[in-house]
């Protein structure tokens, strides 16, 4: 018995160190992968793609073995939106097309959100997830001018669009609907005293990503930007609101004086209240075959991923089509609503809703200046994705979703590295 007793000991030992070891080198891999799937977002989907298989891969074999998923504040309103999609799909005008894109895409993006906020709760990991961002939106930024500049950028060899600046992305408005958020973050880490160099890099960053963005001409992003410097600087530090305004009604004037743009900042700046011209006229297309969408089938809507499937049913005369080009909504709330119908819809507002609650009584709370200023910054960027999206397809981009869904995995595992797991009660 005693040889018996050893023997089992022993081999739960190995077993143990077996275990630890699997976990590790998920650990590692699921790093290594999630800094490259950062670094990389705005220049290459087939990295997103190959990065988050990895890392999903390797969280899924360590789960295997802790089998604990990490708790947030949003658990419970992601797993009702996740069972609200699940119907629309069982319902969906295009069960295949529906089916294939919860598993491809939906539960993609839930499974890196539960990833980013369980990886950042290790404070090594969560300052070196900042600076690859920074990192990579720095690249971005000088990716943008050279492109002006020299009429391509260096990373995709994409040329302006109109005149306009895209970066590696495809269209103006995607660039913009990456800046904005990005943004905020070495916008708010500017305030906080910090190594000189450091702080004079974060400023140089700022001065530049807000420069592109006003040239980037996307209405949409620039009223997105507005809501979050709002929060930002009611949250953090209200002399952030102050210094960008008056800075950004500056370089406004001056900006005719030191770039070319094709239109008028002010004149472009003025057509957001202007609903005659042709953008405005072909989002009130789409929008009305969204709203007819809803109509039809208003409880689980057409099913996920079958707006532009459907589209032709309901505007056959939209006069893209003879080009073959079948749009987005433009107005993700829209397209949510058509193709997850209602529950699927509240199920998401009701997600947003936890989501700002949480946030503003845990920004409250915290006293540590520099996890407050992540919050905070991550939280405007989070906001500014949401008011562009009313206006345009973010949620819907691989690369503007996966933005989105890291960007909320850090605001969930902020908040309990901070001990506010009960703030709502």
């Amino acid at each position: 018995m005693p040889q018996l007793r050893s023997k089992i000991q022993t081999n739960g030992r190995d077993l143990m160190g077996i275990k630890s070891k699997a976990e590790l080198y998920c650990d590692k891999i699921i790093e290594i992968f999630l800094y490259i799937l950062i670094f990389c977002l705005p220049f290459s989907k087939a990295m997103i793609e190959i990065s988050a298989t990895f890392i999903i891969l390797a969280w899924i074999i360590k789960k295997v073995f802790s089998r604990r998923l990490v708790s947030t504040y949003l658990n419970i309103p992601i797993a009702v939106y996740i069972l609200a999609i699940f119907l629309s799909v069982l319902f969906s005008s295009n069960f295949a097309l529906s089916l294939k894109n919860f598993t491809t895409k939906t539960m993609e993006y839930i499974f890196l959100f539960f990833i980013v906020a369980e990886f950042i709760r290790d404070k090594r990991k969560l300052k070196n997830t900042i600076i690859v961002i920074l990192v990579s939106a720095a690249m971005v930024g000088a990716d943008s001018l050279f492109q002006y500049f020299f009429g391509f950028d260096f990373l995709r060899l994409r040329y302006l669009q109109s005149g306009r600046i895209t970066a590696s992305f495809h269209m103006p408005g995607d660039l913009a609907g990456y800046l904005a958020p990005v943004l905020f973050l070495p916008l708010s880490l500017c305030f906080l005293r910090l190594k000189g160099r450091v702080r004079l890099s974060l400023m140089i960053e700022s001065i530049l990503l807000l420069g592109l963005l006003i040239v980037s001409l996307a209405r949409g992003a620039w009223m997105g930007f507005a809501a979050g410097i709002i929060f930002l600087g009611i949250m953090e530090n209200k002399k952030i609101l102050y210094i960008t305004l008056t800075f950004l009604i500056f370089l406004s004037i001056a900006m005719p004086y030191l770039l070319e743009t094709p239109e008028d900042i002010f004149t472009r700046l003025k057509s957001i209240f202007v609903v005659s011209d042709s953008s405005s006229l072909d989002r009130k297309v789409i929008w009305q075959a969204a709203l007819q969408m809803i109509k039809e089938r208003p409880v689980f809507g057409q099913g996920l991923s079958t707006f532009m499937g459907n589209f032709t049913r309901f505007s056959k005369d939209y006069y893209y089509l003879d080009k073959g080009i079948i749009p987005y909504a433009h107005n993700c709330y829209l397209q949510i609503a058509a193709e997850t119908g209602i529950v699927g819809f509240l199920s998401f507002l009701t997600l947003l809703g936890v989501f700002f609650i949480h946030t503003i009584r845990s920004l409250a709370k915290i006293k540590d200046k520099f996890y407050h200023a992540i919050l905070a910054s991550i939280s405007a960027g989070i906001i500014a994705t949401l008011v562009h999206s009313a206006v345009d397809t973010n949620l819907y981009s691989l690369q503007l979703s996966i933005l989105f869904w890291i960007m909320l995995g850090l605001n969930a595992g902020l908040q309990p590295k901070i001990g506010l797991e009960k703030c709502l009660k």
